[in-house]
């Protein structure tokens, strides 16, 4: 195990500039390798900075990795980790790095980098024996390692005459167009929307009585229902199952179900279907939630609701004016959606 050394001189933190590269990956056979670095370039092409990855063969279980127009370190460390996590057969990979592009960073002209196959943290392992690990506190920063690994010199000087290329991948950067910032203000003003509708249907909610019979499942089930079709709708239009629709936009799935439900709360409060009613009840109990905002409720039998107990939100002037065992009038009508709501509630004198 490696121990680590204070935080001094010798940490260096390494820039985002494009470096010249390799990686040497021992005892992989090209179907996997070419299986990872697809799936990889899948799950990256728009998202990192553009570069291009050059999958050669030097014999049938050794690969080299080269990068023509460079690579961020950033991105090199990445790709180095998916490398170890989903190559299974294998854990002899190392990179090296043969620039002196940059500067101030004397140590990095000829370096070995790893992944430690247990803490699953990078290691560098300079020519002259310093070695370094990544720091836990700053990704991409580098603290010197009391321990030493000896640096394994590549053995692959004029490779390219001898290796064949297999496979090459190019990395596009994300498109941004003109437009892009009425994208994002749009995005921000749905989301604003969408938080005050959510408050509002919360808000709503506590003085809107649900009966959770069969009508009340399938209103859920149909909401469910319609946020899964309009996530669908506005997402990119890529072949996918529903299943995949499910498991990649599920945040987008609950976002828009608790929108939907919340949309739905406020339409059955502010939209009776009847004119207002009133039942006498006869309180059971007084509470205050002691919060940031002091909300203050009662709680009765409600004939309207089959005379079960019910909770609704009121004044704090009327939570002051009553007490269990007085009698009330509850003012009341049914919403559009078919669910009772509590307007007012005041003391019989």
């Amino acid at each position: 195990m490696c121990c680590i050394g204070t935080l001094s001189d010798n940490a260096m933190k390494l820039k985002k500039k494009h470096f010249e590269a390799i990686i040497i990956i021992n005892k992989t056979d090209s179907k996997t390798l070419c299986k990872v670095l697809t799936e990889y370039h899948a799950l990256s092409d728009g998202i990192v900075p553009p570069y291009t990855i050059e999958n050669w063969q030097l014999a049938p279980d050794k690969h080299i990795l080269s990068f023509p127009k460079g690579i961020t370190f950033e991105e090199f460390d990445n790709l180095l980790t998916w490398l170890d996590n989903e190559i299974k057969s294998t854990k002899d990979i190392y990179g090296y790095n043969s620039t002196k592009r940059l500067k101030g960073i004397r140590t990095l002209e000829k370096a070995m980098f790893w992944i430690d196959p247990i803490y699953k943290v990078l290691y560098i392992c300079i020519e002259n024996g310093e070695t370094y690990k990544e720091s836990d506190k700053e990704p991409h920063k580098f603290e010197r390692a009391t321990c030493h690994k000896k640096y394994i010199p590549t053995q692959v000087q004029g490779w390219k005459n001898r290796a064949r290329l297999i496979a090459s991948y190019s990395f596009k950067p994300t498109k941004i167009t003109k437009h892009s910032w009425i994208s994002e203000m749009s995005f921000w003003c749905f989301m604003i929307i969408a938080f005050l509708t959510i408050i509002a249907g919360i808000t709503f909610g506590r003085n809107t009585i649900f009966s959770y019979d069969v009508k009340f499942w399938l209103t859920i089930l149909g909401i469910l229902a319609l946020s899964v079709g309009t996530v669908h709708v506005v997402s990119p239009k890529e072949k996918q199952s529903l299943h995949h629709l499910v498991g990649k936009q599920k945040m987008y799935i609950i976002n828009t179900f608790f929108l939907l439900s919340s949309i739905s709360i406020s339409l059955n409060y502010f939209i009776s279907s009847g004119d207002a009613k009133q039942a006498i009840v006869t309180i059971d109990d007084t509470w205050m939630n002691r919060g940031r905002h002091h909300l203050t409720f009662a709680k009765f039998r409600f004939p309207p609701h089959n005379n079960e107990k019910v909770s609704c939100n009121i004044p704090e002037d009327t939570y002051e004016n009553i007490k269990p065992g007085d009698k009330c009038i509850v003012h009341y009508y049914k919403g559009i959606m078919g669910y009772l709501v509590i307007r007012s509630l005041t003391k019989v004198e």
